[in-house]
């Protein structure tokens, strides 16, 4: 029996399709539109970090940094920050919008269609596609060399050198572990999500040595589960630590942090139903 796709689904078969067959485009750069369209499609607006772009599109974190900014240097891709309010009263980065601009076809009438745009940013950040699950560590370095369009220059070694300073100064208290993140990501700068937990950790205040213990035994949760996660554990473990109502700390952060990870994923799929209904 025939099924007719419906109307998001043709638009998304009519938008991979014309990535597809854009001369304008490299390999690469089309697995990250791929990468943002399907998203797209899923989610609504779309805000991955570049672990869930690189991992989806097979590539290295800085293979997909520069890809990402090639393409919005050539206006196939548009990026917006966005931010929170800290209780200090400024304001923090916490990821990137992606939209994707119609790239340059022969078939003018096939578009790429963005999807309506939500008028509320609270309701946006239930969207965010860096829920999406993607596998930490990456083993596709030897492919960095390959794309000439996006080799590394002495602008992007600047860059990380500064950022990589900055955010030595900001976690000095937590060093050992900073230098281990480092080493993790491989790409010279710590991820949004290692950066929110150094954050929570400085936030409440966890000495470095408890930072130091706990840092190893979660070192691959932090990428893997959803930051929201990273907030609401690290929040009940100081006020426990604070009241001496902790045992094992090790143990007990492990498994809250888990658990908190699976809370927040069903409060956005029941969140999502209730838009449905």
């Amino acid at each position: 029996m025939h099924v007719n796709p419906s109307l998001n689904e043709q638009n998304l078969l009519i938008g991979l399709k014309t990535i597809f067959e854009s001369e304008e485009l490299k390999t690469f750069e089309k697995m990250i539109l791929v990468v943002i369209k399907v998203f797209q499609a899923e989610h609504g607006d779309v805000f991955p970090d570049y672990d869930t772009i690189a991992s989806a599109g097979g590539m290295c974190k800085r293979k997909a940094q520069y890809v990402v900014k090639d393409l919005v240097s050539r206006n196939f891709l548009e990026k917006k920050p966005r931010y929170k309010e800290l209780t200090d009263g400024t304001r923090k980065q916490t990821s990137n919008r992606y939209e994707l601009i119609e790239p340059s076809s022969t078939a003018p009438e096939r578009k790429i269609v963005p999807p309506e745009q939500d008028a509320c940013d609270a309701s946006l950040d239930s969207l965010c596609a860096s829920h999406a699950p993607y596998n930490a560590g990456f083993n596709n370095q030897d492919h960095l060399g390959l794309y000439p369009a996006t080799e590394i220059n002495k602008e992007d070694d600047e860059y990380i050198t500064r950022t990589r300073e900055i955010e030595a100064q900001k976690y000095a208290c937590y060093a050992d572990v900073f230098e281990k993140m480092l080493k993790f990501q491989g790409s010279g700068v710590l991820c949004f999500h290692q950066t929110e937990f150094l954050d929570c950790c400085k936030m409440f205040r966890l000495p470095s040595c408890v930072v130091t213990e706990l840092y190893p035994h979660i070192e691959l949760a932090i990428q893997q589960y959803h930051v929201d996660s990273i907030y609401r554990t690290i929040k009940k473990f100081a006020n426990r630590l604070l009241r001496n109502r902790i045992d094992n700390p090790i143990n007990w952060f492990v498994a809250t942090f888990r658990n908190e990870n699976l809370k927040v994923r069903s409060e956005i799929e029941l969140n999502k139903i209730d838009k449905v209904s």
